[in-house]
């Protein structure tokens, strides 16, 4: 755990708060349980400070360019904000837009059956996308920042 963040209070016990910067990451090596060949649920309780700028949930992969998949809030950088979105590595899924709240507490979810990508933002449904391609690799998973360039931090 990078120096930067610190331990807060959250929907149930303890969370971890992210600042925003760079250097406020988690790092996890690779595990044969990160590796995602058939289907898969990636969730979290966020709280973001904002939900119209970009910030890493998790990413597992060699980069943000090349991830086996990658996680965020806000957007993807071409337009689109206060959404839900998984990188594939050769596309974004995005949920429906305007479902996230900053500084409340939101439960988001990207469910993956093999062929759609299935969004839930406090447990209601938020869109869903066909056509995901997940990627296998060794490389380790980041939480809070890209793979491999802390790049859009997580702020919350």
């Amino acid at each position: 755990m990078s120096a930067g963040v610190t331990v807060a209070i959250g929907v149930v016990g303890q969370a971890l708060l992210f600042e925003g910067t760079s250097s406020d990451n988690i790092n996890v090596s690779d595990n044969a349980a990160l590796r995602v060949s058939t289907a898969a649920t990636w969730s979290a309780w966020v709280r973001p400070a904002n939900v119209s700028s970009t910030g890493t949930v998790i990413c597992k992969g060699l980069s943000a360019a090349d991830p086996d998949y990658l996680l965020n809030i806000g957007g993807d950088g071409a337009g689109s904000s206060n959404v839900v979105g998984l990188y594939d590595g050769t596309a974004w899924r995005e949920s429906n837009t305007d479902l996230l709240s900053a500084l409340q507490w939101n439960h988001i979810s990207a469910v993956w059956d093999g062929t759609n990508m299935n969004f839930y933002i406090n447990g209601a449904s938020a869109g869903s996308v066909a056509g995901t391609n997940i990627q296998t690799s060794t490389n380790g998973l980041e939480i809070a920042t890209q793979c491999d360039d802390n790049t859009n931090p997580f702020n919350g």
